[in-house]
């Protein structure tokens, strides 16, 4: 018999807090100087269930930080439509400085710290992207409101995508808060075996197969308007995939030559129930080193262009104990009313349930926040 767990945990990454700037002289012809409100989550994960405060606060060097840009605007009106898009008021990267959040422009040679004002009688539309997600932009499309992604083959050279909705701000005092927002569909293995024994479980492969586009367009002055009642309360931020170029048609979670290994037993929590362990890819068994865990953390998902699947697969090559015969699953992710595979800024824990001689997929779809823990978070 083989049933299914799927784990589809819908997700916001909000920023809530910012120190003030330590500006005290500005030119007369600006406003104020404008303070960025960026603080996000508490646990350092990358790829994972958060993306944080510390996956944003890394070097430039290391991908940290955010690129920016602001549109002016008419004071007090908010819409896409009447910002200026034909020349960019901020068009730079915003990285934290000890504790602080702040500005840095490109001279043509380096990236060098500045102060950003506020324009005299304007508001400000900003848009932003993670700087982590640069190194998959496809450069010769990249404008100030829109650029191509690009999914890479490999799993360890895939990165998240998070991108803000346009937020409207004007010289009140007030922070500008934004709003991180997952773009790509995250995809992630566990394993549950039935019984506490000291048998061990050996994960040799695990594809997921489909037509998967490899690129997509976003374009950050479009937006999904999100509706809560009858009222309009937020726009987010969406990725077109290129369905005229190329696929993918499969993901491997292992590199050659790895696997993945973990006894029974190990599977035991506190109180000596079986839980569901993460797989990590490209590690031989759970890591214990810290730097062994972010490598791991690193490869631990699949990011995947998001998009409707009818022939999408889930295949595992495994092996039991001591027996070097390998086995086989292989299972259809079918849609349902319940389950559509794969939807946008949504993350599915696919948990492999291991008996005493065969697999099978058991479980649930839970719905929360990317960022909240839940029953199934190890």
């Amino acid at each position: 018999m083989k049933r299914f767990i799927f784990s589809a945990i819908a997700l916001i990454v909000t920023a809530t807090a910012c120190t003030e700037s330590g500006i005290i002289d500005k030119p007369e012809f600006y406003g104020n100087p404008i303070v960025f409100d960026t603080y996000i989550g508490k646990h350092p994960v990358t790829k994972a269930e958060n993306i944080n405060i510390d996956y944003v606060e890394q070097s430039l060097e290391n991908g940290g930080g955010a690129q920016i840009y602001a549109f002016k605007c008419p004071t007090g009106d908010a819409t896409l439509s009447n910002a200026d898009y034909s020349s960019a008021y901020l068009n730079g990267r915003l990285v934290s400085t000890s504790g602080a959040w702040t500005y840095y422009v490109y001279n043509g040679t380096n990236w060098v710290l500045d102060e950003a004002y506020w324009p005299d009688g304007k508001g400000l539309g900003f848009v932003a992207y993670n700087l982590a997600a640069e190194q998959n932009i496809v450069d010769e499309t990249k404008t100030t409101t829109q650029f191509d992604f690009e999914v890479m083959d490999a799993v360890m050279d895939q990165v998240d995508l998070l991108v803000t909705p346009f937020t409207y701000g004007t010289d009140n005092g007030a922070p500008v808060s934004l709003t991180f927002k997952h773009l790509l569909s995250r995809v992630g293995f566990k394993v549950l075996p039935t019984s506490a024994t000291g048998a061990d479980i050996h994960i040799h492969q695990i594809t997921l197969r489909g037509s998967f586009p490899k690129f997509g367009r976003v374009d950050m002055t479009a937006a999904k308007p999100v509706t809560s009642g009858s009222n309009t309360t937020q726009t987010t931020p969406i990725i077109i995939p290129n369905t005229a170029g190329a696929y993918a048609s499969e993901y491997n979670l292992f590199n050659a030559n790895r696997s993945f290994s973990i006894t029974c037993a190990e599977c035991l929590d506190d109180n000596n129930n079986l839980v569901a362990k993460p797989i990590f890819a490209n590690t031989f068994n759970e890591p214990t080193q810290d730097a062994d865990k972010v490598l791991a953390e690193k490869s631990r998902y699949m990011m995947i262009m998001p998009g409707a699947q009818t022939n999408a697969i889930v295949e595992v090559n495994y092996s039991l104990g001591s027996s070097s015969e390998p086995l086989y699953a292989k299972v259809p992710l079918t849609a349902t009313e319940n389950f559509k595979p794969f939807e946008a800024g949504k993350a599915y824990e696919f948990v492999l349930t291991i008996a005493s001689a065969a697999m099978e997929f058991s479980a649930e779809i839970v719905e929360g926040d990317w960022n909240t823990p839940t029953s199934e978070d190890i």
